[in-house]
């Protein structure tokens, strides 16, 4: 009887937090944000106070104690593939993301193994994959909401900006984008009709000759497309000439020379590509013929 009675009690309470639950919108609203740098797809997920006229610095978010980031659950970040922060490696996964704000010196971003807690009542030290120093700076503008973005500078090079009241926070990351796009390469050479096996070797080449990097993976690349290129026995015209072909693999060899400064051997190399009577469809494009006669005069005078 005194079973039933507590029972009967506690029905109330319970049937209205049923009742509640999710019927008044949050006053700091879930909020997330999605982007790829190069090969890696980084997710944010937050929820978003609003400063409303509070001091939030020192206040609102005491310095020197943990921060969630945001309101509710913790906030999180995932990286689909590798990731190096701070010089650190962190391993593709999702991670929770806390702030230790600080008065007079550098604040302590942390990534935590356990992304599922909410904010940081259960948060343990021992679960950190990532303790790092970052720079906070002053706005000019005041950010109402706390907002998270994600920026591309390259497909190696990106950060996570955090911006709340006049405050700015970045954190710089980099990802393996070259030892990606080397598996990439090989693996779409592989998948590849046998006509086709030199196309992903002349694409991979011509990017790093344009981002200046890797320039022998770049020589290796381009050599095997041409290796590839000319071992190919039935020819099919669907997308292009093989003859225009040819000439685009010329055209970024002696780009790749030119970049290594053997700025002879590129030279002869273009002045066969503008000659290549069979290949003129390739020099005579504007989007080449341009770069093709600018790099003639330039590379004449090295």
């Amino acid at each position: 009887m005194k079973k039933l009675l507590v029972l009967l009690a506690l029905l109330p309470s319970l049937t209205f937090a049923q009742y509640n639950r999710g019927l008044i919108p949050r006053s700091s609203p879930e909020k997330s944000v999605g982007q790829k740098i190069g090969y890696t797809q980084v997710n944010l997920n937050w929820s978003s106070p609003s400063v409303r006229g509070r001091q939030i610095w020192g206040d609102l978010v005491p310095y020197n104690e943990l921060w969630r980031i945001g309101a509710n659950a913790a906030t999180t970040i995932e990286f689909s593939t590798d990731v190096t922060i701070d010089n650190k490696k962190v391993s593709k996964g999702k991670y929770a993301m806390f702030l230790i704000p600080n008065q007079h010196a550098k604040w302590t971003l942390i990534l935590n193994s356990d992304h599922e807690q909410w904010g940081s009542y259960n948060y343990d030290k021992s679960k950190d994959v990532l303790r790092c120093d970052i720079l906070p700076k002053k706005r000019s503008a005041i950010a109402e909401d706390l907002t998270l973005s994600i920026s591309q500078y390259s497909f190696i090079h990106g950060a996570i900006a955090v911006s709340w009241e006049f405050m700015d926070i970045e954190i710089p990351f980099e990802t393996d984008f070259l030892n990606q796009l080397k598996m990439e390469v090989e693996s779409k050479s592989v998948a590849a009709a046998d006509n086709a096996k030199w196309a992903p070797y002349l694409q991979g080449a011509e990017y790093l000759e344009e981002i200046n990097m890797n320039l022998d993976w770049a020589t290796a690349w381009i050599a095997q497309a041409e290796k590839l290129f000319n071992g190919v026995k039935n020819w099919d015209d669907k997308y292009q000439t093989k003859d225009f072909c040819e000439a685009h693999i010329m055209w970024t060899k002696a780009k790749i020379m030119a970049r290594k400064g053997e700025f002879k051997e590129a030279l002869a190399l273009a002045q066969k590509v503008a000659n290549f009577k069979d290949g003129a469809k390739f020099y005579n494009r504007p989007a080449y013929k341009d770069k093709i006669d600018a790099a003639l005069k330039a590379w004449d005078k090295k």
